[in-house]
Order: C-alpha cells, then structure tokens, then sequence
C-alpha cells in the first residue's frame, strides 16, 4: 500500500521503527500543534488553497484519516513501545515532540493565547498611544496652566524698587501700596515728575533718591530704609532701574557700552550686596528685571543683550548661594514693550550723538545714506513692541507675592513660546531668522560685491515655521 509505505519512510525511529499504522498516525497526533492543523484542513476540506506553510504530506495525513475513522483522538501511548522517541526530521523539516501530550490546561491557554493576541496587541498600542497623548497634554498644563502657588500677607512687608520715575517700576510701586506692602521706591530724580506722581497717588509710599550706580546713594539707600521699617521686615528688593541702545558696534562707543554695563548690570551687583543682609534678615527675595534680549541677540541690540545676559548669569548664581538661607532670587524676562527707554526719538538721538563722535573711516565704510535707513528702521521695529506694560507688572508682582516663586517669569505667554522655538533652533538658523527680520533695504557704501548674493540666499521671503525647521534640521547635520 503507497499510505503504509510512505508512512514507514517517515516514521522510522531509528533501532526500532514502529510498525502499526495506527500507532505511528497517533504519534502524530499527540503533537498539538500539528493536530490544530489537522482539525482545521478537516474543517476546510474541499479547499485548494492550503497554506504555504504546510508540510506537502498533510494531504497524505488526511487522507490517513479518512482511512481510520474509527481511530480515537489523541490517545495514550501504550507501554509497549519501548525507549523515547526522539526528535526527528522528515523531508519537509517536520520536528517531532516528546512522547506524551501536553497538559489540557496547557493546550486551553495556547488557544487562548493565540486567540487573544490580536486583542493584547491593539490593547497595547492603545494604552501607548494614551500614555503619550496624555503626557503631552500634561506637560503643556504645566507650562501654560497658571497653577496658584499661594500668596503671602502683606503685612510687616516692606519692598524696595529701582527705577520708579516711569514705566515698570512707576507702575509696580503704585501696584503693591495698594496692596497693602510698605513700599521704597527709589528714583533717579526724586525732585521731578515721576517722583512727584507717585506721591500724589500715595501718602505711604517713600521716595527715595538713587541712582545705582552711585556708591553713595546706595549707602544712603540702605540707612533710610532701616530707619523707616518700623520693625517691618525687607521682603523684596526688585533691581527694575536699566537703560537700552539699539546701536550697530562700529559706531556704538565704548563709553555707551560702560554706560550700560554700569546700570544694567555692576548697579544691580551693587544694590543688591548692600541691601542682602537685611533680605537675609526676614528671609526675603530678589526680583531682577532682566529680558529675553538676555537669552537672544540680534543686530544692533548687542551692547543691552550683553547686559541682560551679564544679569540672568548674576542672577543665577546668587540664587544658588543664597538658597541656603532661605533667600529667593527671581528673574522676569519680558519682550519688547513700549517704555521710555526704548521710545523711538531717544533711540534716534543716541545714535546720531555716536553717529557724529564715530571716525570718518568708518562713516565712509557704512555711508550716510545706510546710517539713515538705519534710523528710520528704528520707528518700524519699536512698532512691534507691546503696548500692555501690565502683562510685565503682574508678573512682577507675582514674583513679590508669591508664597512659591518661580525662578523665572515670561510675560505674555507667546513670547514664552518664540522663546522656546528659538531656543530649539541651531546657531545659523537663528542667524538667519533674526538677519532676514532686521534687514536694510540699504547696502553699506563700501560692502563687497558678495554681499548682494549672500543676502539673495536670507530667507526674508521664505521664513515660515516649516522652512525654519527644515533649515534647522540641515545646520545640525554632520
């Protein structure tokens, strides 16, 4: 018979083949992967169209079974079947199991298994695609939700601020009076109209003369306040006093740059180490006005964006040494907003006084007719900046009366953001960004013949959110 012969060609066990037929298709049977097979071509008999991946004999097997119809699944080895079977391969690479079946409760859960796996793996997906949407959504609470972090009582407080005659300061020393809180503030003239305005429009608040970069002043500073706390304590010192150019180097002199620099930055080491025993004293907190012009450079703003940064690194460092006696230290960076010191006619004038102290070598180099253009882009980009001077103070008074400051406020959530983009940029990308935004329509006299085709490839008309990013993502290849 052509089954018994190709049956005893398979299933030969070495020293000791198997003769009954019955015997050898129960072998086969106890292994229960081969009989899930089996079980299902019966279920699909009639069918041409059986898988590749089985052995080309499982026709054979069925039709073995349709021989013996008799023949009980899976049954019990019988005891005369001497030795263990081992492994052992046909043609087709069939690997024969072990001896006796496996346990129900196993063949029940790999059924299961298989069953169940499509579900596992769509419930996986699921949960992971979740988890990251919902850490996303949380991370974005965080940064934008404006969580309360408590509020201190104003009472037995008293906050010294720089730089009242106008503008942030001005509006933050009226701000917190109201509240409640004993307020110095301090002023660079305290005999003219920003002094003045404030005590018209408060009888408890204290003007005081300083000008911070005036050891003496600062001295005098220190011993008004201590005799007019009245066993209050300092709460918070903000160093808000600061001035701004907006200025190309080549002509921006170098007392322009002292100028800044004593202000912006040695004026705010120097109000802060004299007034730092008596914050120690109630456990108080600095707030330095700093700016994003601090994290950012661009073109003609060097000279102020080298001050800011001088700030933020002071102000970091301080909070770090003064963690350990409970002293606070804070920084707000606001954007551009409409101030006296950054009003267009100021600007205009400083660059015009430099403009005519600047060497003839350089003034031919550049050439009035780009000094001009120069100017008059001045008024344009002070256009851009924001007119709601409160979205700063608010942030500031945040900082004083907060129970748990943060390190850092950005006023005006989208500034918050560009900030954050730009920080994601590479060095060239934001060159190019900041470049294409400040442009002249004016070339310096004396600029070489690339400069036109260099400033063809600035990416002024070409500067969306997407390209920003693909240039991005270019600079930063190897």
């Amino acid at each position: 018979m052509a089954e018994e012969s190709w049956v005893n060609e398979v299933l030969d066990f070495g020293d000791e083949p198997v003769k009954d037929l019955e015997t050898r298709l129960a072998i086969f049977k106890f292994d229960y992967s081969w009989a899930d097979m089996v079980e299902k071509e019966e279920k699909r008999r009639g069918k041409p169209d059986i898988p590749e991946r089985w052995p080309d004999h499982i026709p054979d097997w069925m039709r073995l079974t349709e021989m013996m119809p008799s023949l009980k699944r899976r049954p019990k080895l019988t005891s005369s079947m001497k030795g263990n079977i081992k492994n052992m391969s046909s043609s087709s690479e069939i690997v024969w199991m072990k001896r006796e079946p496996p346990p129900t409760r196993i063949r029940i859960l790999t059924r299961a298994r298989k069953a169940c796996f499509p579900l596992l793996v769509f419930i996986q997906e699921t949960l992971s695609t979740w988890s990251l949407v919902t850490a996303l959504c949380l991370g974005l609470a965080l940064i934008l939700i404006p969580w309360p972090r408590g509020t201190v009582s104003p009472e037995d407080k008293a906050v010294l601020i720089t730089g009242c005659d106008s503008g942030f300061g001005h509006s933050l020393a009226l701000n917190l009076d109201r509240q409640g809180f004993t307020v110095f503030a301090g002023c660079l003239f305290s005999d003219r109209e920003g002094a003045r305005s404030l005590k018209e429009n408060s009888k408890n608040i204290q003007v005081v003369q300083l000008d911070v970069t005036d050891d003496w002043q600062v001295r005098k500073a220190v011993q008004t306040v201590k005799e007019n706390l009245n066993g209050k304590v300092l709460w918070a010192l903000v160093n808000n006093a600061g001035i701004a150019t907006f200025q190309e180097i080549e002509w921006c002199s170098v007392t322009q740059f002292q100028q800044i620099m004593d202000v912006n930055v040695i004026g705010v080491v120097r109000v802060t180490k004299a007034f730092l025993p008596l914050l120690r004293g109630g456990e108080g907190r600095v707030i330095n006005v700093a700016s994003l012009a601090g994290r950012f450079t661009v073109p003609a703003f060097a000279a102020y964006s080298m001050s800011k940064k001088a700030c933020i690194a002071f102000s970091d460092g301080l909070r770090q040494e003064m963690a350990k006696f409970g002293v606070k230290v804070i920084t707000i960076e606001p954007g551009l907003y409409r101030t006296p010191i950054v009003e267009s006619d100021y600007l205009i004038n400083a660059n015009r006084r430099s403009w005519a102290e600047t060497p003839s070598e350089v003034k031919e180099v550049y050439g009035e007719e780009y000094f001009d253009a120069f100017c008059k882009s001045i008024s344009l980009h002070m256009r851009r900046a924001r007119s709601n001077v409160g979205e700063v103070v608010k942030q500031m008074e945040e900082a004083v009366t907060s129970a748990n400051p943060k390190h850092r406020y950005v006023p005006y959530w989208m500034s918050d953001l560009r900030a954050t983009i730009l920080g994601a940029l590479s060095d060239e990308t934001r060159d190019k960004f900041f470049l294409s935004t400040y442009k002249l329509p004016t070339k310096p006299a004396q600029a070489p013949k690339s400069f036109s085709r260099q400033n063809s490839h600035s990416p002024t008309f070409n500067l969306t959110l997407k390209n920003v990013f693909r240039q991005n993502s270019e600079s930063k290849k190897p």
